[in-house]
C-alpha cells in the first residue's frame, strides 16, 4: 500500500506499507511530518486492518534508540550466504 500524506493539496510525505499475516510491515517512509505522527498513523491503519503487530527493518544505528520509544523490539537475525554451510565457532556463538 502506498500511503500519501497531503497538506493543502500538496504531497508532503509517503509511507509504503505491506500487510504480512498478522503484521503490517513498513517498507519505507519519508516526509515533513514528525516521526511520532507517522507511527501514530501506521498504528491506526494496523488497527483498522485487524493486524496485531507493526514491523520495519533498518540497519541505521540510530533506530536502536528511537524504535524502543515506540514499543518496537528487535526480532530479526540475518546470516550471509556463503559457499558451503558452516556452523560458527568461537566465543560469541550460541550454545547448543
Amino acid at each position: 500500500m502506498l500511503w500519501l500524506m497531503v497538506e493543502d493539496g500538496n504531497p508532503v510525505g509517503f509511507g509504503v506499507l505491506q500487510p504480512m499475516g498478522d503484521t503490517l510491515h513498513i517498507w519505507a517512509g519519508w516526509g515533513k511530518f514528525l516521526m511520532e505522527d507517522g507511527f501514530r498513523h501506521a498504528h491506526e491503519i494496523a488497527l483498522a486492518g485487524g493486524v496485531r503487530k507493526i514491523s520495519f527493518d533498518s540497519s541505521r544505528p540510530g533506530w536502536a534508540k528511537i524504535a524502543g520509544k515506540y514499543g518496537f523490539k528487535p526480532v530479526k537475525w540475518i546470516a550471509e550466504v556463503k559457499n558451503g554451510f558452516q556452523k560458527q565457532t568461537g566465543s560469541n556463538r550460541n550454545q547448543d
